[in-house]
């Protein structure tokens, strides 16, 4: 059996494994093409008083009680997760899709009182955004069951892309080669099918998700396989996120290879982006993809490598 049929059947493990995508991480944020990194301004609308009759007299969910301003900042941690804060509430899970932003405020520290829990979703295209807010009043019926009374308002606001009071990416040194020499180093090292190279050039949190992908392969797979599929030698404790790009970076199905298609690539003029650098890259005449990089001491590193969609 291939090492790509036996991915298949263990539930395609290996589909996606190097794109970083929340993946992504930020909590679950970092969608491809979505960025709700910053500072956000949200302003809701008071409830309307049809909506309120729905709720008990004594829900916070009421216009007197639902906060009508919300300041929310939303950074990328080391470890590629979001770090939320916030005033007056602070959020606790952000999820990113489709040009979207949802901000979930659970009970918790800082967040709605007991019952009670609030969604803000917003566009996140420009600095001056539109969206939905849903707060929600549980209410227990019988042991270990609950039901929910949801009312939604508009919301409206800005962002700045910059956050404010965060800490701010390591310069990168002066002598340090600039993204266009990594990007080509990337791109040599996807050709030649060098996971080693790859690796070094890799961020710390893209190298946390490889490592937690390997572990997953090690958890689903007899010891012979990791030799016979995926050429690992060593221990099977040893297996972890180099040694599954090593065979990654050389496999024949594009679903697990993030250099699939190297020979082909083109790469296009990037553009600075809060945090980072943005690279577009054209395999094909019909799809494409791109190279997220981001500062550090070190110099600059890969940060993800996105999913090849169809081009426009």
């Amino acid at each position: 059996m291939t090492p790509a049929l036996w991915l298949r059947r263990a539930g395609r493990l290996g589909i996606a494994l190097l794109i970083g995508l929340v993946l992504a991480p930020a909590g679950r944020a970092g969608a491809a093409g979505t960025e709700c990194w910053g500072t956000w301004r949200l302003e809701l609308a008071a409830p309307s008083p049809d909506r309120e009759a729905w709720l008990s007299p004594d829900s916070w969910c009421r216009g007197a009680r639902l906060p009508r301003t919300l300041a929310v900042e939303a950074r990328r941690g080391d470890d590629g997760r979001a770090i939320l804060t916030g005033t007056p509430l602070r959020p606790t899970d952000l999820v990113v899709g489709s040009g979207r932003c949802e901000f979930q405020f659970t009970e918790a520290t800082g967040g709605p009182p007991k019952n009670h829990e609030l969604s803000v979703d917003v566009n996140a295209s420009g600095t001056i955004i539109q969206g939905t807010a849903k707060c929600s009043e549980r209410t227990l019926v019988s042991e270990g069951k609950t039901t929910a009374i949801s009312i939604g308002v508009a919301v409206k606001g800005s962002r700045s892309p910059a956050v404010d009071g965060a800490v701010p990416a390591p310069p990168v040194p002066a002598a340090a080669p600039g993204p266009e020499r990594l990007v080509a180093a990337v791109v040599a090292a996807c050709r030649e099918g060098d996971g080693e190279a790859l690796w070094k050039m890799l961020t710390p949190r893209f190298r946390s998700e490889l490592d937690r992908r390997a572990a997953q392969v090690r958890r689903s797979v007899p010891v012979s396989d990791l030799r016979s599929l995926f050429g690992h030698s060593g221990r099977p404790a040893d297996f972890k996120g180099l040694a599954f790009l090593r065979h990654a970076v050389r496999a024949d199905d594009s679903s697990i290879n993030p250099c699939s298609g190297a020979e082909r690539w083109e790469v296009g003029a990037g553009v600075a982006s809060p945090g980072g650098f943005l690279v577009p890259v054209t395999s094909t005449k019909d799809t494409a993809f791109g190279l997220r990089l981001t500062p550090s001491d070190r110099g600059w590193q890969l940060d993800q490598i996105t999913k090849q969609v169809r081009a426009r």
